[in-house]
């Protein structure tokens, strides 16, 4: 479903092409877009290893995000210690509520990719996309009509995965 996105080339050449017909032409945030979606491919696998591997979930959670933390704070401090001033405001609550937010989502995910298919696991996460789309158009006003049909398209492959004849016997996957 997302390779059949529209990427424009842009406004006065009006062609289309899909993510992966069309590299050469993506800006820099489709581009992005591609390389995230294949760096996630691999690091969800790597999480479950991770998580089998791991005394717990939380020392697996708490050992990739001070890697994480560390990485962005050195990145920070070099190129913009200003940022750190955020520290000092209110937008450091509404920040902190959404660290939480984020803590509590991956570490449910971490716990679910014990127990399940990482492929299901994944398919339920990315039922998130029309969450995403409609709050897109909402919040930020993004043109969210022409994108319905390929958000459908993109549920509609969860759900295959996820109710796929036989799926609920894919528990306990820990060995396999």
């Amino acid at each position: 479903g997302a390779q059949l996105l529209p990427v424009h080339e842009g406004s006065e050449q009006g062609g289309e092409h899909g993510p992966l017909k069309g590299a050469s032409r993506m800006d820099t945030g489709q581009l992005m877009m591609v390389l995230v979606a294949a760096m996630w491919s691999v690091t969800a696998t790597l999480d479950k290893l991770g998580c089998l591997h791991a005394p717990s979930v939380w020392v697996y959670f708490a050992m990739q995000r001070l890697v994480i933390g560390v990485s962005a704070a050195a990145y920070l401090a070099m190129n913009a210690p200003h940022t750190f001033g955020i520290l000092r405001t209110r937008t450091l609550w509404l920040l902190l509520g959404l660290s939480i937010l984020e803590l509590s989502a991956v570490v449910m995910f971490l716990e679910a990719i014990k127990f399940v298919f990482v492929s299901y696991v994944v398919a339920i996460k990315r039922a998130n996309i029309l969450f995403s789309v409609v709050v897109g158009g909402l919040v930020f006003k993004e043109s969210i009509w022409r994108r319905l049909p390929y958000v459908a398209l993109m549920l509609a492959g969860m759900l295959c995965i996820v109710l796929e004849p036989g799926a609920s016997s894919a528990h306990n996957t820990t060995h396999t």
